[in-house]
């Protein structure tokens, strides 16, 4: 079973490097970056090319910020090393943070989204906690983030604006049910992922501190997510659902 699950984190890169390809991310431009920026971190593999769909989702609804699709960790297939290192993804975290920060130093008072997928959904919560004193993001979105339900969110919440969103789906239980049962979360903690079973208290409830959870629903089926791993990823999702957590006001431009 072991080996089993571990072919099945290197045959997700495999498949998604197949469908996604050598994507290149968006050139920041300054014009955006003056109406906001979104920080996409993407899953173990690492690359960017995870967020092509998303992208292209993003920009249909109208989203008019900046996307800046940070690349982490050891690539190409260095999803074990990436998943498992937390060592260096706090370093990771940190470089991230003061990139964030800088950001905000060069176009104060712009809106400011931090977004990460899966292992990239554990990221964002180490960088969120590493951001300097005083700097804060607007929105802290998690989509099946690979992290422990049980982990406190509370010094990630105090660099978010607004309550922490989470989406996860009881349906991706092979990738971030079993596999980080056997290879543990971000975190470290061999468990169901958060992003598989939502953030819980010691009794087994959905948390509420801080944090909005939104459980993956049958309709959006429709819009290419299927509750599996790979579904979050889905430019029709993307455009209906994530783009208006980013930014209300995206559905009235288009």
């Amino acid at each position: 079973m072991r080996f089993i699950t571990k072919c099945t984190f290197v045959f997700r890169g495999i498949v998604l490097a197949g469908l996604f390809g050598c994507h290149q991310p968006e050139p920041l431009h300054r014009e955006q970056l003056e109406q906001g920026c979104v920080f996409l971190l993407p899953g173990v593999e690492g690359g960017a090319w995870q967020f092509q769909q998303t992208t292209q989702g993003l920009r249909d609804a109208g989203l008019n910020q900046a996307i800046d699709v940070i690349e982490w960790g050891v690539r190409p297939f260095g999803s074990m090393i990436n998943l498992t290192d937390l060592k260096g993804n706090r370093r990771r975290a940190v470089a991230i943070a003061e990139h964030i920060a800088q950001y905000q130093r060069n176009f104060p008072e712009r809106p400011t989204t931090l977004l990460g997928f899966s292992g990239g959904g554990g990221l964002a919560v180490l960088t969120a906690e590493a951001l300097p004193e005083g700097i804060r993001v607007d929105r802290l979105i998690l989509v099946s983030a690979v992290i422990s339900p049980q982990y406190d969110l509370s010094k990630a919440a105090v660099h978010s604006r607004k309550k922490i969103i989470s989406f996860y789906s009881n349906r991706d239980w092979l990738i971030i049910g079993a596999g980080t049962t056997l290879f543990g979360t971000i975190d470290r903690q061999y468990t169901s992922s958060a992003g598989h079973v939502g953030f819980q208290d010691d009794q087994g409830q959905l948390r509420t501190d801080g944090l909005v959870q939104i459980a993956w629903r049958p309709e959006w089926r429709q819009l290419g997510n299927n509750g599996g791993h790979l579904g979050w990823l889905a430019r029709e999702w993307a455009r209906d659902i994530l783009a208006p957590q980013i930014d209300p006001t995206v559905n009235n431009r288009q």
